[in-house]
């Protein structure tokens, strides 16, 4: 809904994950953490392991600190201020700010307005001048009408996109960053939307949450969406695919980087684009059905259900690799042959092509146009 600004609440996640995830990942390789896959062998890490930390140990701890308070902030503190506001709790909200509270918001916003055949956008921000101040009740009254446009409750987010402590060598000081909330529903029966991006002021981020933590919250933009009707809905248990088979990083414990990928492809050349969901939990070949539904012919086909453990190679490659006119297959580093779309065949033993355990693509091309 609202792809216009889903993108850019897509990259300020991107920009928050950039800062702080990727580096954590460059220290979590080196020993603990994030796996580069789940059937990595002793050897693989031990040579990432002997490759050594890009950053020196002061610099990877400060890091691991900045991300470990973000994710208390964004799962705890911004988590309990969208459940206020998405049930227009008055006092909820105003037990989270500061009894010394100040914020602010635009004096004379300019307005950057955009209106299409199926979306209309008010952007505002900003315009340069000083801005207008907002004690307590002025944030909960802005607040709670943003809320009111959502008749019923909308979903609330609210997320860090940076954050540090103010004083760098004391991580007690207080911790200053730029978040967004977003509100998300229906209003009128049409999709709307409401987009917040703010700077703020806590005290250092912590499991013990004590009343009047928001110190400072600063407007320095809003956009507000709506559009004539939702543009895509979830129809993957409709279609016959269960989501239940796959990995899942956001409510699993073991995080990894890559947990495999999506195919589109036409095996069985009936016209109808079929699926494959190469997935560390499972393998999933889906027949392409009239009207836009599914069939799961994994085992049917030939194909591995599950991934081996001593294969940690999670890519696959479609292909016509002998000239015969069907897609054969590369699959997890061995090679199946389409049989004419009625099942493929592993020839692996029989081709002089071979992948590394920890490869992780395969690019095909005619480079010699024969």
């Amino acid at each position: 809904m609202l792809s216009y600004f889903r993108w850019s609440t897509l990259l300020a996640l991107v920009l928050f994950t950039g800062t702080v995830l990727f580096l954590g990942l460059a220290s979590r390789w080196c020993g603990s953490g994030i796996s580069p896959h789940p059937h990595a062998t002793g050897s693989d890490n031990l040579a990432m392991a002997q490759a050594g930390p890009v950053l020196d140990e002061s610099e990877r701890e400060y890091l691991w600190q900045v991300e470990h308070h973000a994710l208390i902030l964004g799962k705890h503190w911004f988590h309990d201020f969208g459940e206020a506001l998405a049930k227009a709790d008055a006092k909820g909200l105003e037990k989270i700010l500061a009894q010394d509270f100040a914020g602010q918001t635009f004096s004379q916003p300019a307005a950057e307005p955009m209106e299409i055949d199926y979306i209309q956008v008010s952007r505002r921000k900003g315009a340069g001048l000083p801005p207008t101040l907002l004690d307590r009740k002025a944030l909960i009254a802005l607040l709670l009408d943003w809320r009111r446009e959502f008749p019923l409750p909308p979903a609330v987010k609210v997320y860090p996109k940076s954050l540090a402590p103010q004083t760098r060598s004391d991580l007690d000081s207080v911790w200053r960053g730029t978040g967004v909330l977003r509100m998300w529903g229906q209003a009128g029966g049409q999709p709307h939307e409401v987009v917040v991006h703010f700077g703020f002021v806590v005290p250092r981020p912590s499991r013990h949450q004590e009343a009047g933590w928001l110190r400072s919250f600063s407007l320095s933009q809003t956009q507000i969406a709506r559009a004539a009707g939702f543009f895509l809905r979830d129809v993957t248990r409709q279609r016959n695919i269960d989501p239940d088979l796959f990995h899942n990083n956001w409510n699993s414990e073991a995080k990894y980087g890559n947990t495999g990928g999506v195919y589109l492809m036409d095996f069985n050349r009936d016209g109808i684009l079929d699926l494959l969901v190469l997935d560390i939990n499972r393998i999933a070949l889906y027949k392409g059905l009239p009207a836009g539904a599914f069939l799961d012919v994994t085992a049917e086909m030939g194909l591995p259900l599950f991934p081996p453990p001593s294969n940690p190679s999670s890519f696959a490659a479609l292909a016509d690799l002998d000239g015969d006119g069907w897609e054969d297959l590369i699959l997890l580093g061995r090679i199946y042959r389409n049989e004419g779309g009625n099942q493929f065949v592993d020839i692996s033993h029989r081709s002089n092509l071979h992948f590394p355990l920890n490869a992780t693509g395969v690019a095909i091309a005619d480079y010699d146009r024969d």
